[in-house]
């Protein structure tokens, strides 16, 4: 049985976050991510009991988040699972393989819920083969939705202000300038924008397929008011972007599992798909 909804119920959401200009920045102080609000993530964590599910999140550096002083501070974990219920695994290319799996439990492990990063939105957005690189990620969820058929799929879109801002004058992004400029000098277009348009709407498009919803990190008109999203590289997010991510995820959840049948992992996942160490 599929999990009631779908992606396009969701991406919505994208639009109507936008409206609502700068929020808070909080700071993290501890080894305990601090929420977004007093309320917020709380409430929904205890509305979830999180500690009945298991978690499978694939993605990239963000989701791993590389640049917070720990990976307890990621918006994987800041939803309130136990650690040993989530398995985090990094997606990659590789020269033959335009996307692949690094973990090789994946076929080890039994999911309820499954959240995905595309990885491939900072400077290999403009140099990867995007394209190519949407389609193994296809090939890959409709495998994990063989595998997970009762699973809760959520795609997470994350995009990156390395590649999808331009400057006001000379028309370059920030990745192809010698430094970043101040930040005002920016505006939202260039050739990284346009993919990360098409992108959400081939991920809404995947994820709908299966029965799937879409998050997306708010994006507003003027850059400015979301740059506290992201860390000094312009595209690893900082702790008020995770916290976010994790209740607009927790928001999903509660939604989604009101109904949920937990379910047996069923076969396995292509080995050509795992570029696992082995």
């Amino acid at each position: 049985m599929q999990v009631p909804g779908a992606a396009h119920k969701y991406l919505p959401v994208f639009a109507v976050l936008a409206l609502f200009g700068i929020y808070n920045i909080y700071k993290s102080l501890g080894s305990i991510p601090e929420p977004r609000s007093n309320t917020g993530l709380f409430e929904l964590q205890n509305k979830l009991k999180p500690k009945r599910f298991k978690v499978l999140a694939l993605g990239g550096t963000r989701t791993e988040a590389i640049n917070l002083p720990h990976p307890t501070h990621s918006f994987t974990h800041i939803l309130g699972f136990p650690p040993r219920n989530i398995l985090v695994s990094s997606v990659t290319s590789t020269e033959s393989n335009p996307l692949c799996v690094t973990d090789h439990k994946l076929n080890k492990w039994n999911a309820d819920v499954i959240l995905i990063e595309f990885p491939f939105t900072g400077a290999e957005m403009l140099s990867k083969n995007v394209e190519s690189a949407v389609k193994g990620m296809e090939v890959l969820i409709n495998q994990l939705r063989a595998r997970y058929p009762k699973a809760i799929f959520i795609y997470i879109h994350i995009y990156s202000l390395q590649s999808t801002l331009v400057h006001r004058t000379d028309g370059l992004t920030p990745l192809d300038r010698s430094s970043f400029s101040h930040q005002d000098d920016y505006v939202w277009g260039g050739k990284g924008f346009k993919i990360n348009e098409e992108l959400i709407n081939d991920m809404g498009r995947i994820m709908n397929a299966i029965g799937g919803f879409v998050y997306a990190l708010p994006r507003t008109p003027d850059m400015t008011d979301v740059a506290y999203y992201f860390d000094e590289d312009w595209h690893h997010l900082t702790q008020e972007a995770h916290n976010e991510i994790a209740e607009g995820i927790l928001k999903i959840l509660v939604t989604a599992t009101a109904s949920y049948e937990r379910g047996d992992a069923v076969g396995k996942v292509d080995a050509s798909l795992v570029c696992s160490d082995e």
